[in-house]
């Protein structure tokens, strides 16, 4: 009797003592009211012995101590003076630093390399303070992180597509948004290259850019002006504007962009049937397109808690084409006909986004709300004129109307578990597309399509510390209802219902002094709307391209692995795919000779495999960057009545230089090159070019940066082959890649937007909006 009561004593102070632990909580403000995003926050005995010691990350500002003993909060900033806190009842704490500033006689600044650590299951480079700081914008800070590529105007993730990207947050819907932000304001760059429940389930990769919001009130304006040669003169204009008065925060956008383009292609098309068909198609185009657009908000701060703002964006793009084709067409191997068609295209698209959002915290919760309403309209007329050998003419008119919208709310929770967090949401959003497209020489079918999707999506995510481990555990669960309608009626067949369940998993563990992530994460990619559609695009008589209303989800299943030590990360990546979409040739109707080109999903799965190194060492003024990669599928398709195997690798050297002399000036040579390889059903050629430039900063307000791309033009040819069923079609553009540009930047009392919406429905809104 007398042991089973020193036991449950025993047992009962073990717990009492487990309990007695205090949990501090709580959130870093500077004096104007903004989240301080990095200061250390150290918890002391009166001794003055520290006990426990951490640092604030996350645009919140918000930190979390536990510890047995009692004692002072210490939290210090460089910039700001430290505060001392010993009565800590309060919790969560709202702790206020106020600036200090410190004149030095003489100081001497160098910069350090850019340092890329792994923390919260991301790989996070650090920007300000390092090289990159100087190299111009957003986007060319991108382009030389590790596992980042970016070509043109296109930013992708090694292994993983197109990733979502945010800026403080709010998500980047045009990639305008990263020449807009100066890399002065990086603060630093995050890629998740596994992304958690909490992302969209089509989301491959993740980059969250941390950027400076300075403090001040008043009026402040940036102007960026970048004008270049690439076969004509192209231009951008970029004003923004921002007036901030005590918790409001008013800004604008006006944007303007104008070129012209031109580009020829070679075309060899072959279909295998009772006869061989083959056509010789040549196309040359000249196009001229304009964007004009407008963004105006506000942004309210209730308290250093609370938040709440709104956003109207407008834009109109205007676009022209006259096409000119010339084809021969064959019949096993006898010249069948000669003929040239010769195409104007007049295309506008407008749309309207409002965007609202609340962010707020409620003790120990933390509570994220964002509405998004859309609205887009387009429209594409199409007139060609077709000539044949024998003198014969005929014409081929299209009108193509088409009219998006979508309505999207989302709802977010936090809070802290023990040593992690839980996170839980709630997503909806309700999708329409409607497009009509008329033949009135009724030589292409007539349609009239409309596609409505709902889809509702729930997730729950939890994320522990376990000593030196970090693990994070998510499961998300979407609802899609699809109905598709021709002419006003319902189409069943086309018409489906989706419950999925996609898991994801990752763990960060230290090796020595390197460190380690796994993860797992199932996630699917939703076919455009475009694609989706049964309109029909004529090319010329022996050429149609359409959309596909039976086209389904793709699924992928990802293993990931991430190492890192010192300047060296490696990458590597498995993609398990079902239902992989894909160009597919095949015969229209009954017409033998006339091929259509559409998606469509394969049944053999696609495995592939990525892997990827980046080193980044520092000699003096000269800090390179190499990354190497390897892409490898495992793929095959039916061609020609046999298997047909796609497995050859593609390989990848991205070699970067920069240059950092005295008085700022940031120069870079910039080596890329892709050899020939297997993507999908697709036999790609080899590419390469050689970039160069330079950047300075002239004082606190001007920015002059002067760029050669691809100077021998070596990127002007592309080459490849599409294999399908029992057709296939061989490609060569020809476009000029070189381009010389200069881009002058002005700006005064600079501060950026406190704007925290992130956008709802943004998957949606990209299926809407890439017509």
């Amino acid at each position: 009797m007398n042991k089973r009561f020193y036991f449950f004593v025993a047992f009962l102070f073990a717990h009492l003592f487990a309990f007695a632990q205090t949990n501090i909580l709580g959130r870093v403000f500077a004096e104007d009211g903004m989240p301080i995003s990095y200061a250390n926050v150290t918890l002391l005995s009166h001794e003055d012995s520290t006990y426990i010691a951490g640092t604030i990350s996350g645009e919140g500002g918000e930190f979390h101590l536990q510890s047995a003993e009692r004692g002072i909060i210490k939290v210090s900033c460089i910039g700001f003076k430290a505060v001392y806190l010993s009565d800590f009842e309060k919790n969560p704490l709202e702790v206020v630093l106020r600036y200090q500033h410190t004149t030095l006689k003489e100081a001497v600044v160098k910069s350090t390399l850019p340092v890329t650590r792994m923390e919260n299951h991301a790989l996070v480079t650090r920007i300000k303070g390092t090289v990159l700081e100087n190299i111009g914008t957003a986007k060319d800070v991108l382009g030389r992180l590790p596992g980042i590529m970016v070509e043109q105007d296109a930013v992708s993730v090694f292994g993983k597509g197109t990733p979502a990207i945010y800026i403080n947050g709010q998500l980047v819907r045009n990639n305008n948004m990263l020449n807009q932000l100066q890399s002065t304001k990086i603060k630093q760059v995050e890629l998740i290259t596994n992304p958690g429940a909490k992302y969209d389930a089509t989301v491959s990769s993740v980059i969250r850019i941390t950027a400076e919001r300075s403090p001040g009130e008043g009026f402040s304006f940036d102007n960026r002006t970048k004008i270049g040669v690439q076969d004509y003169i192209y231009l951008s204009e970029q004003v923004d504007m921002n007036y901030r008065y005590n918790n409001l925060d008013i800004f604008t956008l006006l944007e303007y962009k104008n070129g012209k383009t031109e580009g020829r292609s070679a075309n060899i098309q072959n279909s295998w049937l009772t006869q061989h068909f083959m056509q010789d198609l040549s196309i040359k185009s000249v196009g001229r397109q304009s964007l004009y657009e407008g963004k105006i908000g506000f942004n309210y701060s209730l308290s250093p808690n609370h938040s709440f703002g709104a956003y109207y964006q407008a834009s109109r793009k205007p676009l022209r084409t006259k096409s000119h084709y010339n084809s021969q067409s064959w019949i096993d191997e006898w010249l069948d006909e000669i003929s040239s068609v010769d195409k104007n295209a007049e295309a506008k698209t407008t749309e309207r986004l409002i965007d609202g959002y609340y962010t707020g915290t409620f003790g120990k919760w933390s509570l994220d709300i964002i509405l998004d309403a859309l609205w887009t309209k387009g429209v594409d007329n199409e007139f060609s004129a077709e000539t044949f050998h024998d003198s014969n003419l005929r014409t081929v008119t299209v009108f193509d109307d088409t009219f998006g919208r979508m309505l999207a709310g989302e709802m977010h929770f936090s809070h802290p578990l023990w040593k992690g967090s839980f996170d839980f949401g709630l997503e909806h959003s309700s999708t329409r597309r409607h497009e009509k497209s008329m033949n009135p020489e009724a030589i292409i079918a007539n349609y009239d399509d409309e596609s409505r999707e709902d889809n509702t999506g729930v997730y729950a995510e939890f994320s522990q510390r376990l000593g030196r481990c970090n693990l994070r555990l998510g499961m998300r669960y979407e609802h899609i209802d699809s109905r598709f309608y021709e002419w006003g009626v319902k189409q069943k067949d086309m018409s489906r219902s989706y419950d999925n369940l996609f898991p994801t998993a990752s763990l960060m563990l230290p090796v020595g002094k390197s460190i380690l992530q796994l993860s797992y994460s199932k996630k699917y990619n939703r076919p455009l709307y475009s694609q989706l559609s049964s309109a029909i695009s004529y090319v010329n008589r022996y050429l149609y391209q359409s959309g596909n209303p039976l086209l389904q989800s793709q699924f992928e299943d990802n293993i990931s692995f991430v190492f890192r030590h010192s300047w060296l990360i490696l990458m590597a990546n498995y993609t398990h795919t079902d239902g992989k979409i894909i160009d597919e040739c095949s015969q229209y109707g009954d017409d033998a000779s006339i091929m259509l080109l559409r998606k469509e999903n394969s049944s053999p799965s696609l495995h592939r495999i990525q892997v990827m190194a980046a080193l980044s060492p520092h000699f003096g003024i000269y800090y390179p960057s190499l990354m190497v990669g390897c892409l490898a599928q495992n793929y095959k398709i039916n061609y020609l009545w046999l298997d047909k195997k796609f497995f050859k690798p593609m390989f990848i050297i991205r070699w970067n230089n920069l240059f950092h002399f005295q008085r700022g000036y940031v120069m870079n040579f910039d080596f890329n090159w892709r050899s020939s390889g297997d993507a999908e059903n697709i036999r790609l050629g080899s590419n390469w070019s050689l970039n160069a430039g330079v950047n300075k900063q002239f004082g606190k307000h001007w920015n002059v940066k002067v760029a050669i791309n691809d100077i021998f033009n070596s990127s002007k040819k592309n080459r490849s082959i599409l294999y399908s069923g029992v057709s296939d079609l061989q490609t060569t553009k020809f476009m000029t890649s070189r381009s010389i540009e200069c881009a002058i930047r002005y700006n005064f009392n600079t501060t950026k937007s406190k704007y925290k919406g992130q956008g709802a429905g943004n998957q949606e809104r990209i299926r809407l909006q890439n017509d």
